[in-house]
């Protein structure tokens, strides 16, 4: 009987060994799943960080390019504000010598019509004069 009974116990110890070595299998299996689990979790996180880098990256270049795209127009514009003013300068100018050609015109007209009076007067004075007897014809 204390055979058997020894027996027993060697068998329930054996078959706690057992199960106390799959409990340590499981959790050993458990850890390295854990482990995985974690370098997975880091790896995934270090490549989203990695992609995150990537497109702050991106972003930043695009940036720098459109504020450059934008720092190009405003040059363009700026060229171009003053190529109107210059315009609206030689428009201005342009009006003003019209003007003075108009002003020249009329005083050339009116000079003209003070020299067509004066020699009519000149004439008249003359005629008066030798109808008075007042001078003669000289003649060559």
């Amino acid at each position: 009987a204390q055979a058997e009974l020894g027996n027993r116990q060697a068998a329930i110890g054996q078959q706690i060994a057992a199960a106390s070595l799959q409990v340590t299998a499981d959790a050993m299996a458990s850890v390295d799943v854990s482990a995985v689990v974690n370098s997975a979790i880091r790896d995934a996180g270090l490549d989203a960080a990695v992609e995150a880098d990537r497109a702050a990256r991106q972003g930043a270049r695009q940036s720098r390019a459109a504020a450059s795209a934008a720092s190009q127009a405003a040059r363009e514009a700026r060229t171009a504000s003053a190529r109107a003013v210059d315009a609206r300068q030689i428009a201005l100018v342009a009006r003003e010598q019209a003007e003075l050609g108009k002003e020249q015109a009329r005083l050339a007209q009116q000079q003209s019509v003070a020299s067509a009076r004066a020699v009519r007067d000149v004439r008249t004075a003359i005629d008066q004069a030798l109808a008075s007897g007042k001078a003669e014809r000289v003649r060559n």
